[in-house]
């Protein structure tokens, strides 16, 4: 877990990774509504009923939440715990399993969306000799609030293992 700085990391492996190896993309997938998307505990549940106010002689009306309540002091550091574990788990994924992952039954329309890319430099600069060379393909989930972030390089079939 990496709390904070996102966008340096971002950046860096936007920096450290080699033009020769074609180019870098980007994909930001936005958790809207992240807190409503992490059910409680049974046991949970009862400990963050409300009780609304209801007309005299009615009977009383109680709302147990199913799910991460905003306003409860609590629900931050809970979805922080949650984000932070999908890039731990999706990081881990990709260093360790980009040669042996199964074809998804998403994967052949997902390939079918074009991409345009920039026009290709005929020659690249020069590597900069205070960076380390690094002559592997880029790839990296990172996340920023409710927002998860992946940085990709490489040929198609390395792009398809890492979406």
């Amino acid at each position: 877990m990496q709390y904070g700085r996102a966008l340096d990391r971002i950046l860096r492996e936007i920096l450290m990774a080699d033009p020769k190896l074609g180019h870098v993309l980007l994909l930001k997938a936005d958790l809207s509504d992240g807190f409503y998307r992490i059910n409680l505990r049974l046991e949970d549940i009862p400990k963050l009923a409300l009780l609304f106010p209801t007309v005299e002689g009615q009977p009383p009306l109680v709302a147990l939440p199913l799910c991460l309540p905003m306003g409860w002091k609590l629900s931050p550091p809970h979805f922080c715990a949650v984000t932070e574990t999908i890039t731990d788990v999706a990081n881990r994924k990709i260093k360790g399993s980009l040669q042996h992952q199964a074809l998804h039954k998403l994967d052949d329309r997902a390939s079918k969306v074009h991409v345009e890319a920039p026009a290709t430099i005929k020659e690249h600069p020069p590597p900069d000799p205070n960076l380390p060379t690094m002559n592997i393909t880029q790839a990296q989930v990172d996340v920023f609030v409710d927002d998860l972030i992946a940085v990709a390089q490489g040929d198609p079939e390395t792009l398809r293992k890492i979406r």
